[in-house]
């Protein structure tokens, strides 16, 4: 099972996190305000989704991307 599924949406991209691994992890890693959740989505600026995909593998989880 993927634990996160990625949305590139040019300036940003949103990550959606699916298990309850990753639940977990968005809560405690990604609980700054410098981010916005829409509802389960949390979009970042495409600038940081390298070093958020990083992050998500270095804690062992999967990602699947999305694309339009």
């Amino acid at each position: 099972m993927t634990d996160v599924e990625i949305f590139p949406q040019g300036a940003v991209v949103g990550f959606r996190p699916l298990s309850e691994a990753a639940k977990e992890w968005f809560t405690e890693n990604m609980a700054s305000s410098d981010y916005q959740w829409l509802g389960p989505v949390l979009y970042v600026e495409s600038r940081f989704a390298d070093e958020l995909t990083a992050g998500l593998a270095e804690a062992g989880l999967t990602w699947r991307r999305i694309t339009p």
